[in-house]
C-alpha cells in the first residue's frame, strides 16, 4: 500500500511518499507560483518520482474543509476532492487542515525536535495546542482519549485580535480601517509582518523576507517589528490555551518563528503569554515550545496513513 503525503500551503506545496515497508520518503518542496492548482502540483510530484504511483493520498491543506469543494484562502486555488481522486487514479483521498497534520505530529516529536520557551512541565494526557505564522496563521488542538489522538481543526487564525499597548491599538486600528476586520492572521503572518512594519516605521513595500534579513543584520526597526509580531503571537497563544486548558503544552510551528528562533526567545512572547491578570499563574504553569524539526506535518501525515493502512 503506497501513499502520497502532501502539505499544501499558501506559498509552497510539499510532497513525500510513505509506505509501511519503506516508511517516509524525502520531502520535496514545490513553489505554488509554478503551478496552476493543487492537482497539477501533486501530479507533477507523482510523475517525477521513481516509486510506484500511490494508491492513496493523505493531504494537509491550509484551507477550511467542509464538504467536497475546497477553496483556499491565501491563494486562489480550488478543487473538488472527488474530482481530484478520480483524476489522480487514487483509491482514497483524505484531506485535513494543515495544522491538524502538525497536531498529529506532537506525540512523535523527540526532545531534539523542540526548543522549550518557559513554563512548567507538560501534564501527560492533557490537551495540547499548536499554532504558528507562515503565509497565514494556523491553529489546531490535539486531544488524547483512550490511547487515541484526535485533532480539532478550525480557523482559529481568523479570530479578532486584541491590543495590550498603545502601539498595538494603533496597529489594529490601521488594519480595521484598511480591511474592516483585524483578525489574528492579518498581523501574525508573513503579510502581517510587512503591514506591522509599515505602521510602526512608515516604510512601505518591504516583505517579510526582507524585514527578516534586515533583522538578522541587526537593523533595529526590523527587530522591533518582529518582536511586536511575536508579542501578538503570545496574546493569541494564551487565548487559545485558556480556552481549551492546554496543560499538555503549547507548540509554535510555521515557517517564520524557527527562522528567527533566538530573536523569538528574546522577544516578549513568553511574558505576553503569561500576562492574563488573575490567570497569570494558570498560564505560567503551561509550557511553551518551538518546533524546530523541518516539516513536522509529515510526521503527522505519516501517522495518519499508518492508522489507515
Amino acid at each position: 500500500m503506497s501513499w502520497l503525503l502532501a502539505d499544501i500551503g499558501g506559498t509552497n506545496t510539499r510532497c513525500a511518499t510513505w509506505s509501511p515497508e519503506a516508511g517516509l520518503g524525502p520531502v520535496t518542496r514545490l513553489s505554488n507560483k509554478d503551478h496552476q492548482g493543487a492537482g497539477e502540483a501533486l501530479e507533477h510530484f507523482v510523475s517525477s518520482t521513481d516509486v510506484p504511483r500511490p494508491e492513496h493520498a493523505m493531504i494537509g491543506i491550509a484551507a477550511p474543509l467542509k464538504g467536497d469543494h475546497v477553496q483556499m484562502i491565501n491563494i486562489d486555488w480550488s478543487f473538488s476532492q472527488a474530482q481530484m481522486t478520480q483524476d489522480m487514479g487514487l483509491t482514497s483521498l483524505e484531506l485535513i487542515n494543515d495544522f491538524g497534520a502538525v497536531a498529529h505530529s506532537l506525540p512523535a516529536l523527540q526532545e531534539a525536535d523542540i526548543r522549550p520557551i518557559g513554563g512548567g512541565e507538560r501534564l501527560p494526557g492533557a490537551v495540547r495546542i499548536v499554532l504558528g505564522p507562515g503565509t497565514g496563521l494556523g491553529v489546531a488542538t490535539l486531544l488524547e482519549a483512550d490511547g487515541s489522538f484526535h485533532a480539532i481543526m478550525g480557523e482559529g487564525g481568523h479570530v479578532s485580535l486584541a491590543a495590550n499597548t498603545a502601539m498595538e491599538r494603533t496597529i489594529i486600528m490601521a488594519m480595521q480601517e484598511r480591511f474592516t476586520h483585524c483578525s489574528a492572521e492579518r498581523i501574525v503572518s508573513g503579510a502581517g509582518i510587512s503591514l506591522v512594519h509599515e505602521v510602526m516605521h512608515g516604510e512601505v513595500g518591504l516583505d517579510a523576507a526582507q524585514i527578516g534579513e534586515r533583522a538578522s543584520q541587526g537593523d533595529q526597526a526590523a527587530v522591533d517589528t518582529l518582536k511586536q509580531v511575536f508579542c501578538f503571537l503570545g496574546t493569541i497563544a494564551a487565548d487559545v490555551a485558556v480556552t481549551v486548558g492546554a496543560f499538555g503544552g503549547v507548540y509554535i510551528a510555521g515557517g517564520i518563528v524557527p527562522r528567527h528562533l533566538e530573536l523569538f526567545v528574546g522577544s516578549g512572547f513568553r511574558e505576553r503569554f503569561e500576562n492574563k491578570g488573575r490567570y497569570r499563574a494558570y498560564l505560567a504553569a503551561i509550557p511553551t515550545s518551538v518546533i524546530t524539526r523541518a516539516d513536522p506535518a509529515f510526521l503527522g501525515l505519516a501517522r495518519l496513513a499508518e492508522m489507515r493502512s
